[in-house]
């Protein structure tokens, strides 16, 4: 049998290589979801959730006629 080592480092070069890609996303995706999560909860908090509230309330909030 007749093994040819070259085969078997370009082999483990390429799991080497598959498993820096796959740690390097893994970093990537951690640091844009750091980045992108606080954008968009400011966003939806900043934009979405006093429509809500108008719209639940009545514009109660805007006009201050709060009749219970």
């Amino acid at each position: 049998m007749n093994i040819d080592t070259s085969r078997i480092a370009a082999s483990v070069s390429q799991i080497k290589w598959a498993l820096d890609m796959d740690f390097l996303k893994a970093v990537v995706l951690v640091v844009l979801t750091h980045i992108v999560a606080p954008l968009a909860v400011h966003y939806i908090e900043t934009n979405f959730v006093q429509q809500c509230v108008y719209e639940t309330r009545g514009d109660r909030e805007e006009n201050g006629n709060s009749r219970r």
